[in-house]
Formats: C-alpha cells, structure tokens, sequence
C-alpha cells in the first residue's frame, strides 16, 4: 500500500487516469507568468522545481482534484497541523538515505575476502537494517499522533490516520520491532544463537536460519573482575573447566552456518523495509506543493483580494464561468489589492472570445487570469477570483507575441513565421476541450493578411470542440469573431467595459 497527499490513486502516475491530458509545456507555464509566480511563493529552487512539475501534469478527474482541494482546505484550516507533518516527513526522507549510507559504508574499505571479514559484513548489514526497520515502524505511532490532535475531514488525512491506527495495534508490526530490538549489539560476539542448518550428504549448507536469538548480558566493570578472578582460580588448580578446541574447520563452519542465517533474517528484514518505508515515501516532496500553496494563500489573505476554491466540472459540461477574477501576478508584483482590476468572465457554452481594447488596458492581464485559473483549477488550488465554475480541460497551449511596432522588415518577417509555426504545432495537437490563448498573434503582418489567416484559426479551435481566447488590436471590420464566440471590451481601468455576443 502507498499513501500520496497529491493523488487519490498513488499507483498511477499523474497524468493516468480515464481520460488523457497533454501535459503543459514550459512555454505555456512562462507566458503565463506562473513559472515567476511559483518562484516567488517557493521556498528555494528544488520546491521551486517541484510545484512546476506538478502543475505540468494538471489532473483530469473532478474527484482526483476535490481530493487535492480537501487537504489543502485541511491544512488552511488547521494551523500547525502542516509544521507537524513537515518534521515527521522530513526525517522519514533522511532515514532511507541513513540507511543507504550506512550499508555503503560497510564495503567501504573493499569486499571482505575472510570467511570472519564476511560474517562481520553480514552482521552490520543485519544491524544496521533492522535499526531502520524499527524507525520505519516506529513512525506509524509518530504521523497518528500528529493527525490524531485535529480535526481532519479530508478523505487523504483521514486515510493516513485510520491507516496509522491499524499500524499502531497490529500485532505483526510489533514482532517485527520486537525483533529488530534484539540487534542492536555493536557485535555478534554479544550473542548466544540458535540455528537449524539444511545440509546435504557432502555436509554443505544449503539453507539456515535462527531458532533463537539471546543477547549475553554486557560486560560492566564488575562483571569483568569476576570474570578475572575466576580464570585466576582455575589456573591455580581445577582444569575441569577448561574448553575444547573444535579445530579450525569447525570454526569456519560455525562461521558459515552464522552468516547464512543473518544473510537470510537481512534479506527477509530488507524486504520488509522496502515495503513499510514504501508506504509515506515521496510525502515529503509533496509537501512541498502545499508549502508553496500555503504561502499563495497567505499572499492572497493579506492582499484582502477574492479568494475561492472554485467548482469542478467535467469538460463536456463547456462550463468557464468567474466572478471577480484577476491575475495573481499583480499582487505578486507589488500592486496593492485595492487597486487590483477585478472582471467577471463567463464563457460558458461558447467556443471563444475575442479581447480588444487599447494599449495597457488590461488585455493581457485578463488572459493569463483565465489561463492560469484553470491550470490552478485542475492543480487542485484556490483561484483569484470571488466565485469560479470550471470545466476540465483536455490541455492548455499558448501562443504570445510581442508585437512591437517598431520593428525591421526582417525581424517582421522571421517573427510572423514563428508565430505560425507555433500556432501549426498548437492545431497539430489540439484535442477536444482544449483551451488556446493567443496574444496578439499574427499582427506583425499586414491586419488583413493575418486576419483571414486567424479567422480559419479560430473557426478551427471551435470546430474541434475547444475554446480560445484571442486578444488582438485588428479593426473588428477586418477580423470578423467567429460565430458563437463573444467579443469582450477593456476600457483604460482594466476592466471589461463592454460584452459582445456573436
């Protein structure tokens, strides 16, 4: 069993599921200003790393993103609760790598060529294996105790609790530590065993394994001098006591028959690590996402900016509707809350809208809102906005370009070439329940040359069943909004000023 705080289903990768999403390329992630918004709320750059790579693989499943939603809701909501579960989680991570350095660490000086160097080797990988396995069990105790002290309605916290419960009063687990406990002596000398040997007729081992296993007591100061006294005594007189010499044969033999049971009580101890250790591995890198969530939430709080956990639906429902959206950057930029320019956008059931407006009026704002909400939407996050009903989408592609006015013939020329290419490779592969954000594409040619071009584009997008968004500063008489689409003004305060349906 494994346990995943970011997937309902921990044994299927992210992308899995019943329906196929393509996963988010970097572009998209960069002209939407999210690989700079992720940076800023990231702790450094591996958790930085980390969230990219999740929102890279937007989920597909409204019930794998209510999921996510929930423990997020949890760890808002229960302040403390993450800290503990930060901690827990972050030495779980450092004992594999204990585990894995020491295990190195016996062979760090060559393979053992003595049959005594071996049998030494076998005994500190038996040691140093059941020490991680206790830890390993002996965490179950630790995250129920740290679950246990709230109140956690998520079905994932739930389900680690319950789990950890199960762990905690199973008496298979408690044997094992049980077991474990006993080695724990820097060596085997500090032992009395008892083996049962398979042999054949030449007397070669062919399997071994313990029967018993007592720790001798250790040797204090006191138990030393007697021990110095008594061998004083029997060299003054009785030599009853004295021991016999099996020969070094048996010696080695003893030997043999000790390493083949240690090898097979590690091999069995091994395996049962993998398996308990396996169970919380990973948790620790995912909660990197919900730092990083936790900080989104504190910026957005503080801001005094709408804030929302938006409502899911499934992509054949064609529902994209916000009240009160804007884009994150703004904040994360330095702009007050108060100023922020908030919009209400609704294209549900429409195949697209076209954004027009004059320079700096908010266009390209309003663009990367709707684009970053519905990746945070399917990442499982609260949207910048009031109020949000969002449909899945089967992908998310990007077209911006910067179209400057002044610029060469050439660089005209090289720059509308690339946007083709970019806008080819987008249709090559468009899925349906797609959504395309174009930005002032197409406008580094003459307005009715890239118009007729775009028009087909867009008629396309909407022909295989997605949705797109075109900002543009083509005269309306030159391009014409597809039918079924909406045409949305922006006035000079960065809000829609006016809505047009098509």
């Amino acid at each position: 069993m494994k346990f995943s705080l970011l997937y309902k289903d921990a044994e299927r990768s992210a992308e899995a599921g019943e329906k196929e999403i393509l996963p988010v390329s970097e572009k998209t992630l960069y002209d939407l200003s999210i690989d700079r918004t992720v940076k800023e709320l990231s702790r450094d750059s591996v958790g930085c790393e980390y969230v990219l790579r999740v929102l890279r693989e937007p989920l597909v499943n409204a019930e794998d993103i209510r999921y996510r939603q929930d423990i997020l809701l949890d760890l808002i909501r229960l302040p403390g609760l993450f800290d503990e579960l930060k901690d827990i989680f972050k030495n779980y991570d450092t004992m594999l790598s204990d585990w894995s350095e020491m295990s190195m660490g016996v062979y760090s000086y060559g393979l053992p060529m003595t049959d005594k160097g071996v049998l030494d080797a076998a005994y500190d990988n038996l040691r140093i294996t059941a020490a991680f396995l206790r830890r390993t069990a002996g965490c179950f105790d630790a995250v129920y105790d740290a679950v246990e002290k709230y109140d956690v309605r998520s079905d994932g916290l739930s389900g680690i609790k319950a789990f950890c419960r199960r762990m905690a009063d199973s008496r298979a687990l408690e044997t094992v530590s049980d077991i474990c406990s006993l080695f724990q002596r820097e060596n085997y000398s500090s032992y009395r065993f008892e083996i049962a040997a398979d042999t054949d007729d030449a007397f070669m081992i062919r399997s071994a394994e313990f029967t018993k296993v007592e720790q001798l007591q250790a040797h204090g100061a006191v138990s030393q001098v007697k021990r110095l006294i008594g061998a004083m005594r029997l060299q003054a007189g009785s030599a009853q006591n004295e021991g016999t010499d099996l020969g070094e044969y048996h010696a080695r033999f003893s030997r043999e028959l000790l390493k083949e049971a240690m090898y097979g009580l590690y091999t069995v101890m091994s395996s049962a690590a993998g398996n308990l250790y396996d169970v919380f591995s990973g948790i620790s890198d995912e909660l990197r996402f919900y730092e990083a969530a936790l900080g989104y939430v504190l910026r957005l709080k503080r801001s005094g900016t709408p804030m929302c956990m938006p409502e899911i639906l499934p992509p054949e429902a064609g529902v994209w509707r916000a009240e009160g959206i804007y884009d994150p950057r703004l904040l994360l930029d330095g702009t007050g809350g108060e100023s922020v320019a908030v919009n209400d956008v609704d294209l549900s059931g429409l195949c697209g809208a076209v954004i027009r407006g004059e320079n700096s009026t908010g266009k390209t704002c309003a663009l990367r809102a709707v684009g970053t909400a519905q990746l945070f939407a399917q990442a499982g996050l609260p949207l910048c906005a009031a109020k949000a009903e969002i449909s899945i989408c089967s992908g998310v592609f990007t077209q911006f370009s910067s179209a400057e006015k002044e610029l060469e013939a050439f660089d005209r020329a090289g720059r509308f070439e690339g946007e083709v290419r970019d806008i080819a490779e987008i249709m090559d592969a468009l899925t349906p329940h797609s959504l395309v954000l174009l930005n002032e594409s197409f406008q580094t040619t003459s307005y009715a040359e890239g118009a007729s071009g775009m028009e087909n584009i867009l008629e396309a997008i909407g022909a295989c069943e997605s949705r797109f968004l075109f900002v543009t500063h083509m005269p309306e008489h030159v391009l014409k909004a597809p039918k079924n689409s909406a045409v949305l003004y922006f006035g000079g305060d960065h809000k829609i000023t006016e809505e047009k349906r098509c």
